[in-house]
C-alpha cells in the first residue's frame, strides 16, 4: 500500500468513489453519506448487487507493477481522469488511511 499512497502524495488531485445500493454503502462507510455526496454511485435501491466496489481515478498511470493494475478509464463518469483502479482492497483500505470520497 505504500507504493499506492507514495504515488498518490506525488499527484495534484485524483477521485475516489464507491458503488453500490444506499443501504451498503451507509452500512459500510457511515449513516452520514447521501447519494448526492461527491464520490458515491448510488444504485436503484433493490439493485442485483451483492456489495460494494471501490474505484481509484487518477491522471496518470504508476510505474510497474503497480501500474500494471491501473487501466485506461472508458467510463462515462470522471472522464476528466485518464486512468482507473478497480481494487476494493487497495481502495477501501485508502479510506481506512485518511483519504476520503470524492475528490482528493
Amino acid at each position: 500500500m505504500s507504493k499506492l499512497t507514495d504515488f498518490l502524495d506525488s499527484q495534484s488531485d485524483f477521485f475516489i468513489e464507491v458503488e453500490g445500493t444506499m443501504d451498503k454503502i451507509r452500512r459500510k462507510l457511515g449513516n452520514h453519506l447521501d447519494r448526492d455526496d461527491d464520490g458515491v454511485c448510488a444504485l436503484a435501491d433493490g439493485s442485483n448487487k451483492w456489495g460494494l466496489e471501490y474505484r481509484l481515478y487518477t491522471h496518470e498511470r504508476p510505474d510497474p507493477p503497480l501500474g500494471n493494475q491501473f487501466h485506461s478509464n472508458t467510463e462515462f463518469r470522471h472522464s476528466d481522469y485518464e486512468y482507473r483502479l478497480s481494487d476494493n482492497d487497495l481502495v477501501s483500505d485508502l479510506l481506512d488511511s485518511g483519504y476520503y470520497l470524492g475528490r482528493n
